[in-house]
């Protein structure tokens, strides 16, 4: 299997180094212990939990439940394995969800941080090529050993009995006391995806979705046929989708535009 595109793998390890950066972290005491006593929250059906180090960008532990989840070996999996399985459509989400999760915690209190999990779903493709709806959940804080953020637990659930369809979702759960924030971002929230392009590509894109070819997107853009192609070329690397009838209909059904 063919990892996912590196530039969205490069994207994921931007918004992972903003995290594992973060020098207000320095110092914020959390128990392991306590985090995997907290397991009980998460499980609503068949589940498996890792440990992800955000500093080395890769899997520091994986339970041994995955392979009967998901139909793989431990060893195969790492950060850009894992990120070519999720669904292309539920991708932009995740890209999503995960810059949000650093805006949502970024201004916040050290004392507070501990105080959350994180959720939200995505579909994720399994070794017999059929996907499946993950709920992944984590706990935010396990310090290295000097102290600096650096791994989170994560849990990830299969909800597809509960979910076979719809718009994935983010929620901020708020724990001893804390408020929680439900179904945050959504449908609204992905069509800021389109951020990460230029005003010239999102223009394309709209074009695109009204059926124009590059010739005629050239002639209402006055520009050449050449230069829509590379606009075109860089719309697809950005958004990590493979074919122009992906990106027309991931921009429809998923409310980028």
């Amino acid at each position: 299997m063919q990892y996912t595109n590196p530039a969205i793998y490069q994207e994921a390890q931007k918004i992972w180094a903003t995290i594992a950066s973060d020098e207000r972290l320095k110092g914020l005491a959390a128990e392991i212990e306590l985090h995997q006593s907290l397991l009980h929250l998460f499980c609503v059906g068949s589940f498996y939990h890792y440990m992800f180090n955000i500093r080395r960008m890769d899997f520091e532990f994986i339970s041994p439940e995955m392979p009967g989840i998901l139909g793989y070996r431990i060893e195969q999996i790492n950060a850009p394995f894992f990120l070519s399985l999720i669904h292309p459509d539920d991708l932009p989400y995740f890209m999503l969800f995960e810059k949000q999760v650093v805006k949502f915690f970024n201004p916040m209190e050290e004392e507070r941080i501990v105080k959350y999990k994180v959720r939200y779903d995505f579909r994720i493709k399994r070794a017999d090529g059929k996907y499946i709806r993950i709920l992944h959940q984590m706990l935010n804080i396990i310090p290295d050993q000097s102290g600096i953020f650096v791994n989170t637990l994560c849990v990830h659930t299969d909800i597809t009995y509960l979910k076979r369809d719809g718009t994935p979702t983010l929620s901020f759960i708020g724990m001893q006391g804390e408020p929680s924030y439900i179904n945050v971002g959504g449908k609204a929230a992905c069509a800021s995806f389109l951020e990460s392009l230029s005003r010239r590509e999102r223009q394309i894109v709209i074009l695109l979705t009204e059926g124009c070819t590059s010739k005629e997107i050239g002639m209402r853009l006055f520009i050449s046929t050449a230069t829509v192609s590379t606009h075109r070329k860089n719309i697809l690397k950005k958004t990590g989708l493979a074919s122009t009838p992906e990106l027309v209909a991931s921009a429809i059904t998923q409310g980028w535009i």
